[in-house]
């Protein structure tokens, strides 16, 4: 075998290799922003599951499941832009913004969550029958422990003390 064809096939088995491993890679990687097509984030399938929701039930789930995911959403976003300028200005010498002001602003957004949170319930308690009340009370339990537990991101309380009640110093 000359010289020539051994580095032509080396180069071909290369190229084959590196393509193996590229393919291993992208079909491997996890997917990301959630559930594949057609298949509902895992809180949603529990709501399905424990209410026993018939095939109507299920599309307006979706339905107020879609329409509530959109309006936390633009919540986050109007947060978010809220809560950048506030801590964005410790790395500068003097003050340009009204912390108590944009502190006031993230709380409504907060009061937001909750109200739109609580409608988006009612309005699938609206569509429930007389059997699936009671599995609601079930489910309601699952979502306030869930919520209490991820319940860790908001701010801290303005009255001077920490999450844990302890009084700040001042600097």
């Amino acid at each position: 075998m000359s010289q020539v064809k051994f580095y032509k096939f080396a180069t071909i088995g290369l190229i084959l290799l590196n393509v193996l491993i590229l393919s291993f890679f992208i079909f491997t990687m996890p997917k990301k922003g959630g559930p594949p097509p057609g298949e509902r984030p895992k809180f949603q399938s529990q709501v399905v599951e424990t209410l026993k929701l018939n095939q109507d039930q299920q599309k307006e789930f979706d339905r107020l499941a879609k329409m509530h995911s959109e309006l936390m959403k633009g919540i986050n976003k109007e947060k978010s832009e809220l809560i950048k300028p506030f801590f964005k200005n410790l790395t500068k010498d003097t003050i340009d913004i009204n912390k108590d002001e944009l502190l006031e602003k993230i709380e409504k957004l907060e009061g937001k969550r909750i109200i739109y949170t609580y409608d988006h319930f009612d309005d699938l308690k609206a569509t429930l029958d007389a059997n699936q009340i009671i599995a609601f009370e079930e489910l309601m339990e699952l979502f306030t422990d869930r919520l209490v537990m991820s319940n860790n991101n908001t701010p801290p309380p303005r009255d001077g003390r920490n999450r844990k009640g302890m009084k700040r110093e001042s600097h």
